[in-house]
């Protein structure tokens, strides 16, 4: 299971390369760079994600978060049919 799968977002941050000479070490913080953050109990962690896998990354998330809302709307059909199905066998009628 990749670290999409489990949860966190996307993001990008303006951070310092560490190169003496870049315009970073004059105060201008770099563009472009993408994390992925997630929760691991309370602390939060982040993993450097390149550019070219951010598509990827940002696919598994939306993949996620589709499968998270069909399976949320899958729960409340079976909730609805366990509440009707519970009302039939007391004989009150909804």
């Amino acid at each position: 299971m990749g670290l999409a799968a489990r949860g966190g977002s996307l993001q990008k941050q303006r951070v310092k390369c560490g190169k003496v000479n870049c315009k970073c070490a004059r105060g201008e913080l770099r563009d472009g760079y993408s994390y992925f953050f997630w929760r691991l109990g309370r602390r939060q962690l982040k993993w450097y994600v390149r550019r070219e896998d951010a598509p990827a990354v940002r696919a598994a998330i939306a993949e996620r978060e589709r499968r998270r809302r069909a399976w949320g709307a899958e729960l409340q059909q079976a909730r609805a049919f366990l509440r009707r199905m519970t009302s039939a066998a007391v004989g009150v009628k909804r």
